[in-house]
């Protein structure tokens, strides 16, 4: 069973509130996926209740435990942006 090895210096506590206050959707996920498994669910269990493939959770638990929260920030895309933006007029 994948476990959280290390909390780099987060409490539970801590890890919740940042969940709570996040506005980036992908970190919600991340976090939550790092509180279940602190709460004792196993990663297949948090893939089925987050609707993840358990390949994902086990990546995000072994980053976390690397790295911390930096392991957990979205890495910059490639290529060009993308021109979503409507024309200046």
């Amino acid at each position: 069973m994948l476990t959280i090895t290390n909390t780099h210096g987060f409490s539970y506590e801590k890890l919740v509130a940042l969940y709570q206050t996040s506005k980036e959707v992908y970190m919600k996920e991340r976090l939550h996926t790092i509180i279940l498994s602190l709460d004792g669910y196993t990663s297949g269990e948090i893939a089925r209740l987050i609707k993840r493939d358990e390949k994902t959770i086990r990546k995000w638990i072994h980053t976390f435990n690397k790295h911390g929260l930096k392991g957990l920030e979205r890495k910059s895309l490639p290529g060009r942006p993308s021109k979503l933006q409507k024309p200046h007029r």
